[in-house]
Order: structure tokens, then C-alpha cells, then sequence
């Protein structure tokens, strides 16, 4: 391969690389790690998508359907109005309550 680019750079070709050099590292043990895990790894901070209930959701487009796996944060969307996050089964958002404080 070398000394087929110095062969083409003598006779003054120029060759054209099909592959842009990568300026970061986004492998870890040889294999490649998905932009959303790179986030996580640097410590950035991950952005939950926030509604007032499902409805708001759905009239902004984000259907259970649409979705699927999806976890959303509703701030008075729980049993009582209160704060819950909601994940999509593919059919129906699920609601799951925030309790008490972590220890």
C-alpha cells in the first residue's frame, strides 16, 4: 500500500482516501461504542424528554407506538398529579412513580 501511494504521489496522482481518519476514539476493547454510550462514559449529563401528562405526549407526536422502550418524564402526569417518569411498552406508556429519596 505504501509503496503504491509513493508511486502515485511521484508521478503526481493524487489518491483520494475512502475513509475520513477518526480525530477521537470511540472503540473500547476493539469494538465500537454508539455516540449515546460515549455520553454516558464522559459524564455528560443524559436529557429526559418532559410533558404534563401523556396527553401533552401525544399531541407533541411522542405515541406509545411511535416509541417503543421510550422513557419520558411527566410532571403531573401520576395517580394524584404528581411527578412520574412513563416508559413505552410499544402499546401503552406505563407509569412508574418517584418515591422516596435515594439513599
Amino acid at each position: 500500500m505504501r509503496a503504491a501511494l509513493a508511486y502515485a504521489l511521484a508521478r503526481g496522482e493524487y489518491l483520494r482516501a475512502s475513509v475520513q481518519p477518526k480525530t477521537t476514539s470511540n472503540n473500547f476493547m476493539g469494538k465500537d461504542i454508539a455516540r449515546s454510550f460515549e455520553k454516558i462514559r464522559s459524564g455528560e449529563q443524559i436529557q429526559i424528554p418532559t410533558f404534563t401528562n401523556v396527553a401533552a405526549a401525544v399531541a407533541a407526536g411522542v405515541t406509545a407506538a411511535k416509541f417503543p422502550r421510550r422513557i419520558i418524564h411527566l410532571s403531573a402526569g401520576g395517580t394524584g398529579a404528581v411527578a412520574c417518569l412513563a416508559i413505552s411498552d410499544g402499546a401503552n406508556w406505563k407509569q412508574v412513580a418517584i418515591g422516596a429519596n435515594a439513599i
